[in-house]
């Protein structure tokens, strides 16, 4: 709905729409399906978290303000989300430290499934790329080891959205 966010959500999810129309004659890229699979299993209260995140995100980036990466897992779906607002300095290194925080982020929560949102500022406009991780979380001492030395997120708060009665 409407709503100063909304024009926001709604531009994070075209550039999802705009990557699988690219691809539609070429071959599908069945990473974006899952995205949006994963994007319709959550509950209203978890979409509106999300929102907030892409919203803060997106403000980060046009600030050119170094922020931590965002992040919500929803228990119920066993999918997580990360939101990597990239600065201008790291611009250069945004997608392969979209691809570690991931699967870092996956590794550290014990999620099946992670969806990874990275923005940046490459002109005027914000880019935004879309990395779909899926598998288990074997024991990874070295991954372990580097989040004990450098802890790359935001401290974990848990908080139980509202169930939807239908």
């Amino acid at each position: 709905r409407g709503g100063p966010t909304a024009c926001e959500f709604s531009f994070v999810l075209e550039t999802l729409g705009s990557k699988i129309a690219a691809h539609e004659g070429e071959y599908a890229d069945s990473d974006c399906y899952e995205i949006l699979s994963e994007l319709a299993l959550l509950g209203r209260y978890e979409l509106r978290a999300l929102k907030l995140e892409l919203r803060l995100a997106i403000e980060g980036v046009r600030a050119d303000k170094f922020e931590l990466p965002y992040r919500i897992a929803s228990e119920r779906t066993g999918c997580g989300f990360l939101i990597l607002p990239v600065t201008r300095e790291f611009h250069d290194r945004a997608f392969n430290a979209l691809q570690s925080l991931s699967l870092a982020s996956k590794h550290e929560l014990e999620l099946e499934r992670q969806v990874g949102i990275g923005m940046w500022k490459n002109s005027e406009f914000v880019d935004v790329e879309w990395i779909f991780l899926e598998g288990g979380n074997p024991p990874d001492p070295d991954l372990e080891g580097r989040l004990a030395f450098s802890y790359p997120f935001r401290r974990v708060s848990e908080q139980r959205l509202p169930p939807i009665f239908t």
